[in-house]
């Protein structure tokens, strides 16, 4: 199988479910890899795992590490905080989706998690449905998600707003048909919106209607219906890529694919709803960064009007502000940094030794901007 068939699944972390903070935060955006579980929670006892796993239960979801107990047990790992410690068994009481191996994580806002009472004592876990049926899985969607039928049929016209077609829109009345009655909706734009609003994958949805989405496209479809492009002929010698399109190819081989919904998203990471391709910054090739956030990273997110750093004395290092800074010799920098006395003092919180540069500001140095957002590599 290509890389390219895979099919992610993206989770956004919560406030109250953040068992691997600050490995991740609330409000991070991360891409869950269902090729790593094959079989994993039936091994024999071992460690904390090493990756990070989207993990269902019956009070929700949560992104951590698991420990494996043997015999389809694990329990969630977390860095510290107070959750109680339940043993989940797999699959009965818990399902895992797949590894997290991506994130997008958004430095502007950087709260700590709460830890709710019902997640803090230590509470029994209830079995997951076997399988439901359209209906059933809509409704259980739907309160997973916390939202009341109105709500939902509420979502609905945004999306209709969005697209500019009132065939999305969906009536709360045909929502509660769709949910007791099991009846799914005949018009596809009705499909469309459901999985808008619950976030529910095309195929799965469609397979609880009984619509095997593999067996489409089968057959040919008639010469009327179909515009003919003419065929293009060989490259000549000298359509050779460019730096800058082989760069890009390489860029989209990291990443595999790129999620539509981020099309959208950026002014959430960013902060700003004027964001320009000039903001953004390559920074997987640095081999000794100076932040942990910037061992895996790939790309970053830069607000242009920050160009005031901030070190925060009394604040831990994932609280730090990042800056990209432009020295004298064309080569930038990603790290912490402060101004004293028009100097500029690079902190450093990699995890080899460094010692606090210091530059003149806008002579030796200048900081192009804070780094708002960042995409990173995640094991």
């Amino acid at each position: 199988m290509s890389p390219f068939d895979q099919h992610f699944v993206y989770a956004k972390v919560g406030g109250e479910d953040a068992f691997a903070f600050p490995d991740l935060i609330p409000g991070s955006i991360v891409r869950v890899n269902p090729g790593i579980t094959a079989n994993l929670a039936f091994r024999e006892t071992s460690p904390i795992s090493d990756h990070h796993f989207l993990v269902e239960h019956s009070k929700g979801f949560f992104c951590c590490r698991i420990r494996i107990l043997g015999g389809g047990v694990i329990v969630p790992f977390d860095n510290g905080l107070s959750y109680a410690q339940v043993e989940l068994q797999c699959p009965q009481e818990a399902r895992l989706w797949g590894a997290i191996d991506l994130e997008f994580r958004p430095l502007l806002r950087v709260d700590e998690p709460k830890v709710p009472k019902d997640l803090a004592r230590l509470w029994k876990p209830q079995p997951l449905p076997a399988h439901q049926g359209f209906g059933q899985l809509l409704k259980s969607t739907r309160r997973t998600m916390n939202l009341s039928v109105r709500e939902a049929a509420a979502r609905s016209h945004t999306i209709a707003e969005v697209l500019k077609d009132d065939r999305y829109i969906i009536s709360p009345s045909s929502l509660s048909d769709y949910e007791l009655r099991n009846a799914p909706p005949r018009d596809f734009h009705k499909i469309i919106t459901l999985c808008a609003t619950y976030g529910l994958r095309f195929e799965s949805l469609m397979k609880r209607m009984g619509i095997d989405v593999a067996e489409a496209g089968t057959e040919s479809m008639p010469d009327r219906n179909l515009f003919r492009v003419e065929p293009i002929g060989p490259a000549k010698r000298g359509d050779v890529p460019t730096v800058g399109t082989r760069f890009i190819e390489k860029l989209l081989g990291e990443f595999q694919e790129i999620p539509l919904f981020l099309r959208d998203s950026l002014g959430y990471f960013a902060g700003s709803a004027h964001v320009s391709l000039d903001d953004f910054f390559w920074v997987g090739g640095d081999e000794d960064p100076l932040h942990p956030y910037l061992a895996e990273g790939l790309l970053v997110m830069v607000n242009r009007r920050r160009k005031t750093p901030f070190h925060f004395a009394s604040k831990p290092w994932w609280q730090q502000p990042l800056y990209i800074i432009l020295m004298r010799e064309g080569v930038y920098l990603a790290c912490c940094c402060s101004v004293e006395d028009s100097v500029l003092v690079i902190q450093p919180y990699g995890r080899d030794f460094h010692r606090s540069a210091q530059y003149r500001l806008h002579q030796d140095a200048e900081v192009v901007g804070q780094i708002v957002a960042i995409a990173r590599r995640f094991s």
